[in-house]
């Protein structure tokens, strides 16, 4: 190698000095001016015994790192003189200042800091992460980012991916192949066959759950759907529950108390808008309303499409394992099983038991009538059928503890403006709504309480016999004198 000269800038020459010490074979680390002695190459090292030239291999070695061994035994205060030259080549760089292109490959061995936009300009272009590079971000053409690892994201160890708006939340525990989006903890793990995003034709994404559960944004919003298999949430708390729809009874939606659709099913809806709820305790279908310090209101079972007035159709059916116990037909009538209707008469409830007073008159001052329902002529017109009964009116003249009141609905408002106003805002209400949708109610609708009066018939009944049963006493003694 020529010799190129000192320079500041390149130090392509280092001379060491060493003061031997009696029976020394070698020289290495710090000289007598403080400097650690290191080479590349011992091929250009040149070694000097009191000014004396040594010859390589014969009079020493530097087969040992940064070491000249191999050296006769030295004297005290021999000198060592160590001169090596570095080895150096002239860089292809590109300048700091103007810059320019490198064409082969760069490795950087530490950290690299871009103070501004880094662009991937080639088709297919990769980022890899890892020593192993087990994680790769690539760019596939006219689409979009494809973020892999050796496991394809899937079932298996590595595959997450973190999501998060502060940086805080850590990834799930156990690597599974698992989506975590971190902000408010809500995991979604992907262990099927399928990738855990698809493209749908109409530019939507598509989630996969499982292989199981589907959710896709599209024009109707957000969509759960899966092929033949039970599409469900599932809360796991201290009682396992369970939304969904079972494929294997219908594709009906159900609440089901437990970690699957379709087990210990609660609440049931099927076609239609049929509805099925089961309970295993004593209380079973509970329907509170809390507000009903304001103007309550109970269920209401309506037909609102048909008229159904007959003993076919019904509103209400009660039942159970044996037999049918209580029915309430869609034409008013009410049947039950073995045709009695009771109330608490139990003398242990009662207090201050005397005779009732004669009914006598009252039962004789009351007009039984015939007459038809505005609703029914409504209906059928002439066809409408007579009723017979009583008029409330008339009976509150005879008995008027017998009447009550309460609001007219919709309905009494249509047949009769006494009752009040058919509009609101302008709008006419439609029948069956509620009687808060009236703007004004003028008086109340008149209601006979049927089951006093049957006790005051019986009253009355009771006092004919008794003077029939004197009639045919005095009767009998006339016959008989």
């Amino acid at each position: 190698m020529p010799y190129i000269g000192k320079s500041p800038s390149f130090g392509v020459r280092n001379r060491f000095v060493y003061v031997a010490s009696s029976g020394a074979t070698s020289v290495s680390g710090a000289d007598a001016n403080g400097a650690t002695l290191t080479f590349t190459d011992g091929a250009f090292v040149d070694v000097y015994l009191n000014g004396v030239l040594l010859k390589p291999t014969t009079d020493y070695n530097t087969s040992t790192a940064n070491t000249i061994a191999g050296l006769s035994a030295l004297n005290t205060s021999d000198e060592v003189t160590v001169v090596v030259y570095d080895i150096f080549a002239v860089a292809d760089t590109v300048s700091a200042t103007s810059g320019g292109t490198f064409v082969g490959n760069v490795t950087f061995n530490s950290d690299v800091s871009v103070g501004d936009d880094l662009s991937l300009a080639s088709d297919g272009a990769i980022l890899n992460f890892g020593a192993d590079s087990e994680v790769t971000l690539t760019h596939v053409a006219d689409t979009g980012l494809r973020m892999e690892d050796t496991d394809k994201f899937q079932l298996g160890a590595g595959g997450d991916l973190s999501l998060s708006h502060n940086g805080t939340n850590s990834l799930i525990a156990n690597s599974t192949g698992a989506l975590l989006i971190s902000g408010d903890d809500i995991a979604m793990n992907s262990s099927g066959g399928e990738s855990m995003f698809s493209a749908l034709s109409n530019g939507s994404v598509r989630l996969y759950y499982d292989n199981v559960v589907k959710i896709s944004t599209a024009s109707n919003g957000m969509v759960l759907g899966g092929a033949s298999v039970d599409q469900q949430i599932h809360f796991d708390s201290n009682s396992d529950w369970s939304i969904g729809v079972d494929s294997s009874d219908g594709g009906y939606l159900k609440f089901s108390n437990s970690s699957a659709v379709g087990t210990t099913d609660r609440l049931t809806f099927q076609g239609g808008g049929f509805i099925n709820h089961t309970a295993n305790n004593d209380e079973g279908l509970v329907i509170t309303f809390d507000n009903a310090a304001n103007s309550p209101y109970g269920a209401e079972v309506k037909f609102s499409g048909a008229a159904r007035d007959n003993t076919t159709n019904w509103f209400f059916n009660a039942l159970d394992s044996s037999a049918q116990r209580f029915r309430v037909y869609s034409d008013g009538d009410v049947v039950n099983h073995d045709n009695s209707y009771g109330s608490l008469s139990d003398e242990r409830l009662k207090q201050d038991i005397v005779d009732a007073n004669s009914q006598w008159d009252d039962i004789k001052g009351i007009k039984v009538r015939n007459f038809k329902k505005k609703d029914d002529v409504d209906q059928y017109g002439d066809k409408a059928w007579s009723h017979i009964g009583v008029i409330a009116q008339e009976l509150e003249t005879v008995s008027p503890k017998l009447i009550k009141e309460s609001a007219p609905d919709a309905n009494d408002i249509k047949h009769s403006a006494e009752f009040g106003t058919l509009y609101k805002d302008g709008d006419i209400i439609p029948e069956g709504k509620e009687v808060g949708d009236v703007k004004e109610i003028k008086a109340n609708v008149k209601k006979v309480s049927y089951s006093v009066l049957y006790m005051k018939a019986i009253k009355a009944l009771q006092e004919a016999m008794t003077r029939i049963e004197t009639l045919e006493a005095k009767v009998k003694t006339l016959e008989e004198a």
